[in-house]
C-alpha cells in the first residue's frame, strides 16, 4: 500500500503535465492559421474551449485572446465585452507588451461593434500606448492595424483631421514593419480622409502613387481601383484630358469604341457618358446616361445621368421629355439633399455626443485624481499625527517607568538597611545587656528608618491612589463616550492602558505574554473587559460592529486558553490567568 500511493501521485502528476503540453501545442496550432484560415482556426479553438475544465488559469487566458482573434478575423461581431474585459484585466497584470497590445485592441473591437465608439477609440489608444515600439520583438503590423481601426471609427464619426492623423501613424508604422501591402492599404484610408476634407490635390496624388505600386506588385485588381477614384476626381474638374487617359489606362480604347460599353462598371457608364456628351458623342452618351440611371441603386449615380439627359434634351429633343427628366431631376435633387442634410444632422450629433463623452471622462478623470490626492494628504496628515502622539506617550511612559524602578530600588535599599539595623540591635541585645547605651542609639536609628519607610509608603500609597484615580476618570469618561454613541481615540485608548499598566502591571504583564501574541487593538478590548465594561459599549468605543467585536472576543479567549472558545469566555479566561 505504502509503494502504491506515491506511484499514484507520480502518474496524476505525468498526466497533468501531458494534458498541459497537448494544450500549449493545440493552442500554438490554431495561432498558426489565424492568419491565412481564421475559420479554420475558430473551429479548432472552439473544439479547445470544450476542454476548459482541465486548462489552467494561464491556458485558458490564452485560449480566450487567440478566440477573441479569430473570431475578429472571421467578422463575427461581439456581442458583449465581458470576456474581453477579462482577458484584458488579466493582460495587463500578466502579459508582454504585444499581448496587452492585442488585449485592449480586442476590447476597442467590442466596444466598437456594440456602438460605443468612445469607448472603443480610447480602448484603441491604451492599445497603441502599450505597444513597446523599441522593442526588437514589437508587433508593429498588429500596432498598424490598431491604427488603422482608430482612424477608421474616427473617420466614420465625421471627423477627418483626426482620422488624417492616425492613417498617417499606421503608413510610417507598416513602412517600418516592412509591409508594403499593409503601407497602401493605409495610404488608400489616408486618400478617403483628404476626400472628405476636399483635399482633391492630395486624392489625385495618392491615388496616381497607389496606381503605380499596385501595378508594380501585380495587383490590376486594386490598380483599378484607384483608377475609378481618380476618374470621379477629373469628372469633378471637368479635366477631359485626365478623363481620357484614365479610361484608357482601365478599360483600353473605351472613349473611342462603343463595343466596350458592356465591360465598364455601371457607376462608371455614367462618367464616361459625361466624358462623350462633351466631346460631341450624344447618341452614345444618352444610351450610357440611361443604362447607368436604370442599372445604379447609387443616388449621385442617378442625379449625374438625370442631369446629364436633361442637358442634352435641352439643346434639342422633344419637349416633354425635356420636361419629365427636369422633373425627375428635381425630386431626386431633392432627396439628394435631404440625404445630404441628413448626413450633415449626423455628423453634428456625432461630434457632440464624442464631445460630451470626452468631457465626462476627462471630469471623471480630474474628479478621482483630486479625491487621490486629497484622500493621499488625509492619510499622511492622519499617519504622522497619531506617530507624534505615539511617540510622546512612549516617552512619559518610559519617564514613568524609570522613575518607578528608581523609587523601588530606595525602597529596596531601605528595606535592607532596616534588616541590618534589625539585626545588629538582636545581637547587641543578646551578647551584652551592658550596652544599653549603644542599643538605645540603634534604637534611636531604627526610629528613623521607621519614619522614612512609613513616609516612603504614605508617598508611594499616595501615588498608586492617584494613579487609580486618573484610572476610574479615564474609565468614567469611556462610559459617557460609549453612551453618547462616540468611538474612543487612540490617544485616550493608550492612556488607559499606560493606568493600567501602573495599578495593575501583573495583569498587563500576563497579557503580553509571548505565547498569546495579541495586538494592540486586542489588548485594549481585554482591558476594557478586565475594567467591566459591556460589549456594546466596547463595540462602540472601539468603533466595531458588535459581530466584529464577538469575533475578536472569540479569537482572544482561543489564544489565552489554548483551545477553541466562546466570546462569553473571555472575562472567565482573563480573570484566570
Amino acid at each position: 500500500m505504502k509503494r502504491i500511493l506515491p506511484l499514484l501521485l507520480l502518474f496524476l502528476v505525468f498526466a497533468a503535465c501531458t494534458e498541459t503540453v497537448h494544450h500549449a501545442k493545440a493552442l500554438e496550432e490554431a495561432e498558426a492559421l489565424l492568419g491565412s484560415r481564421p475559420e479554420e482556426a475558430l473551429r479548432m479553438l472552439d473544439s479547445i474551449g470544450r476542454l476548459d475544465g482541465s486548462m489552467g488559469k494561464r491556458e485558458r487566458m490564452r485560449w480566450q485572446l487567440l478566440r477573441l482573434t479569430a473570431q475578429n478575423k472571421c467578422y463575427v461581431p461581439f456581442k458583449s465585452d465581458s470576456t474581453a474585459l477579462e482577458v484584458a484585466g488579466y493582460y495587463d497584470r500578466h502579459g508582454t507588451p504585444n499581448e496587452r497590445m492585442a488585449a485592449h485592441y480586442l476590447l476597442g473591437c467590442a466596444y466598437r461593434d456594440m456602438g460605443e465608439a468612445p469607448m472603443a477609440l480610447q480602448c484603441f489608444q491604451e492599445a497603441v500606448e502599450c505597444a513597446d515600439t523599441t522593442a526588437a520583438d514589437c508587433d508593429k503590423r498588429q500596432l498598424t492595424i490598431i491604427l488603422i481601426q482608430t482612424g477608421y471609427l474616427y473617420y466614420t464619426q465625421y471627423m477627418p483631421s483626426l482620422a488624417l492623423e492616425q492613417f498617417g501613424k499606421a503608413s510610417a508604422a507598416a513602412w517600418g514593419a516592412g509591409d508594403t501591402l499593409l503601407h497602401l492599404n493605409a495610404e488608400e484610408y489616408k486618400m478617403l480622409a483628404y476626400y472628405e476634407l476636399s483635399d482633391y490635390t492630395k486624392v489625385d496624388s495618392i491615388t496616381d502613387n497607389l496606381h503605380t505600386n499596385y501595378l508594380a506588385l501585380g495587383d490590376t485588381v486594386k490598380a483599378k481601383r484607384c483608377v475609378s477614384t481618380s476618374l470621379l476626381l477629373a469628372a469633378k474638374n471637368g479635366n477631359l484630358d485626365r478623363m481620357k487617359k484614365l479610361f484608357a489606362q482601365k478599360y483600353g480604347n473605351a472613349a473611342q469604341n462603343p463595343t466596350l460599353d458592356d465591360a465598364i462598371d455601371t457607376e462608371e457608364k455614367s462618367l464616361l457618358a459625361y466624358y462623350l456628351l462633351r466631346t460631341g458623342q450624344e447618341r452614345r452618351a444618352e444610351a450610357l446616361f440611361r443604362q447607368a440611371k436604370d442599372k445604379s441603386s447609387n443616388i449621385y449615380t442617378q442625379i449625374r445621368c438625370l442631369k446629364g439627359l436633361f442637358e442634352l434634351y435641352s439643346t434639342h429633343g422633344p419637349t416633354d421629355s425635356l420636361s419629365k427628366y427636369a422633373r425627375a431631376y428635381c425630386a431626386l435633387n431633392d432627396s439628394s439633399n435631404i440625404f445630404k442634410h441628413n448626413e450633415t444632422l449626423s455628423r453634428m450629433q456625432a461630434h457632440y455626443r464624442y464631445n460630451r463623452v470626452a468631457a465626462e471622462a476627462e471630469n471623471k478623470t480630474r474628479e478621482v485624481q483630486e479625491r487621490y490626492v486629497t484622500t493621499l494628504l488625509v492619510a499622511l496628515l492622519a499617519i504622522v499625527a497619531t506617530l507624534y502622539f505615539i511617540l510622546l506617550y512612549k516617552r512619559k511612559g518610559e519617564q514613568l517607568s524609570h522613575k518607578i524602578e528608581m523609587q523601588d530600588a530606595l525602597y529596596e535599599r531601605l528595606n535592607e538597611r532596616y534588616r541590618m539595623v534589625s539585626d545588629d540591635m538582636e545581637k547587641l541585645v543578646c551578647d551584652n545587656q551592658q550596652k544599653n547605651s549603644l542599643l538605645k542609639e540603634k534604637e534611636h536609628l531604627l526610629e528613623l528608618l521607621r519614619q522614612k519607610i512609613s513616609d516612603y509608603e504614605q508617598q508611594n500609597y499616595t501615588g498608586m491612589k492617584k494613579n487609580r484615580q486618573t484610572l476610574e476618570s479615564i474609565a468614567a469618561k469611556l462610559h459617557d463616550m460609549a453612551e453618547k454613541g462616540t468611538a474612543a481615540s487612540s490617544k485616550l485608548l493608550y492612556e488607559l492602558k499606560m493606568q493600567m499598566e501602573t495599578c495593575d502591571g501583573q495583569f498587563i504583564e500576563k497579557i503580553r505574554h509571548q505565547d498569546y501574541h495579541l495586538d494592540l487593538r486586542e489588548e485594549y478590548i481585554c482591558i476594557l473587559v478586565q475594567k467591566k465594561f459591556t460589549s456594546s459599549e466596547i463595540a462602540i468605543l472601539m468603533g466595531m460592529s458588535p459581530q466584529a467585536l464577538s469575533n475578536k472576543k472569540k479569537r482572544i479567549a482561543t489564544k489565552l486558553s489554548g483551545r477553541e472558545a466562546n466570546a462569553a469566555d473571555l472575562a472567565t479566561y482573563l480573570t484566570d490567568i
